[in-house]
């Protein structure tokens, strides 16, 4: 099952010939596997399997998604903590201090170069 939701998540809209015969996207595939494992767990009372296959379709969704992805996140991570580190300097040519007013800066134009 988590197979089918990684596929469903991955390929949403490749086409998928179920059993052969019945075209489908893959998206619509993955939720008609979930719609039939939830009847399947209701009609039959097995909620142990029912928890199983939440877990276990979850943790496709997560791994497999591009918002909610560990690698996303752990990426998400390093830039965040590569940025913490850099500082921005005053560069350009010499004599191009910082103004010390507001008003001597719109005076002068926007005219700065900054280096990361």
């Amino acid at each position: 099952l988590a197979a089918v939701v990684a596929f469903g998540v991955i390929y949403a809209r490749q086409p998928v010939q179920f059993f052969g015969v019945l075209p489908l996207t893959g998206r619509q595939f993955m939720l008609g596997m979930l719609g039939f494992t939830v009847l399947f767990v209701v009609l039959q009372g097995l909620w142990e399997q029912g928890a199983a296959d939440a877990g276990a379709v979850g943790t496709a969704f997560v791994m497999t998604s591009k918002k909610w992805s560990p690698a996303l996140a752990w990426r998400r991570w390093q830039i965040a903590r590569a940025r913490a580190q850099l500082t921005v300097i005053q560069g350009g040519a010499p004599g191009h201090g910082k103004p010390a007013t507001k008003a001597a800066k719109s005076a002068k134009g926007d005219d700065q170069k900054w280096l990361n």
